[in-house]
């Protein structure tokens, strides 16, 4: 799996004091234990992200657009959210930051919305192998 962001992203997306709230371990500075919540979150939201990319395009990715770093960072703090127990005001710009990303990767999965990579992409079409024909007309001929 591919390194979409990490927990560096995060804290330089938030500030640290914001993260060290979602992590919720009660750490007066990150720690290993704040650390290991933070990439506990990226990795499934990079296993979440990889079930749209992977759609339409072949993974790994050979370079990381800053569209899908944000939506990874989006899907991982909301995660963080979650597992501190979610506020229904003091946390709806999370929610609503991880709805905004989950419709953009819906829209990438369905081809209405692009990585701006070049990657192959994945074949679409069906492929049919089969033995020689039997009957043909020239040999139903003498029927």
């Amino acid at each position: 799996m591919a390194t979409y962001c990490t927990p560096q992203d995060i804290i330089d997306r938030f500030t640290e004091s914001v993260v060290l709230r979602l992590t919720n371990t009660g750490n007066s500075e990150l720690g290993a234990e704040d650390t290991a919540r933070i990439q506990d979150a990226v990795d499934e939201a990079q296993a979440e992200v990889d079930s749209y990319v992977m759609m339409r395009h072949t993974l790994p990715l050979p370079s990381v657009p800053a569209s899908l770093k944000s939506a990874t960072v989006d899907l991982a703090v909301y995660r963080l959210v979650l597992r501190r127990g979610y506020d229904q005001e003091a946390d709806s710009e999370f929610r609503l930051a991880r709805n905004d990303a989950i419709d953009w990767l819906k829209q990438l999965a369905a081809g209405r919305a692009s990585l701006g990579v070049q990657s192959p992409a994945k074949d679409m079409g069906a492929e049919i192998d089969s033995a020689d024909r039997v009957f043909s007309r020239d040999g139903m001929k003498v029927f």
